[in-house]
């Protein structure tokens, strides 16, 4: 047989104390942040995969300097 049977979803995993508190260090210093988000729209010069899953999205903001400089500038207070 070429392909593998499919799994069932169920995990027969188990967690430690010690991954239990691995994760907990992780995401504690996490607890006291904040997550803002912008939305900003960039119309797509063509259409392709990378527009089609919005990876041309990503590539368009990190192309527009001038726009993340006053992005930086207008919400500092938000980034410090």
């Amino acid at each position: 047989m070429c392909c593998s049977q499919p799994r069932p979803r169920t995990s027969t995993r188990r967690s430690t104390p010690r991954a239990s508190s691995i994760v907990r260090n992780l995401l504690e210093p996490l607890s006291r942040s904040e997550i803002r988000r912008f939305d900003v729209s960039f119309v797509p010069k063509k259409k392709n995969l990378d527009s089609f899953i919005g990876r041309a999205a990503h590539i368009c903001f990190l192309d527009q300097v001038a726009f993340m400089a006053m992005l930086i500038n207008v919400y500092r207070e938000f980034l410090l």
